[in-house]
């Protein structure tokens, strides 16, 4: 049995805004369980951003490992502030406690954003 994890962190295209130093990111994060074990109960998992190398900000979110699926856990997007220099960066970390045989399953990601 297992739980494979997929996190990408991408900047959205066409997303930098000058005026206001900004750029938008795209967090997505998906569970596929496979095997025999599954886990049908409402579980919370969380995840971590950092901007800027700034402190961690945790938000939790709710799922199900339904059996043979891969289910969605987090897709959002969010506003991210440049630095003064115009440079900046997020990193995503998860969190998953599956309350199968897979036990806890972390993942995280790092992305340096487009200069403006």
């Amino acid at each position: 049995m297992a739980v494979n994890q997929s996190l990408t962190v991408t900047e959205v295209a066409d997303s930098v805004n000058t005026a206001d130093n900004t750029s938008k990111v795209r967090i997505l994060w998906k569970s596929t369980q496979t095997g025999e074990s599954w886990n049908g109960y409402e579980r919370t998992a969380y995840y971590y951003v950092s901007i800027n190398g700034s402190a961690e900000t945790r938000y939790s979110v709710t799922y199900t490992l339904p059996a043979e699926l891969t289910v969605t856990i987090v897709d959002v997007t969010i506003e991210v502030p440049h630095k003064d220099d115009g440079t900046g960066s997020v990193k995503v970390r998860t969190w998953m406690n599956t309350d199968i045989s897979a036990g806890i399953i972390e993942k995280s990601e790092y992305l340096t954003l487009t200069t403006i």
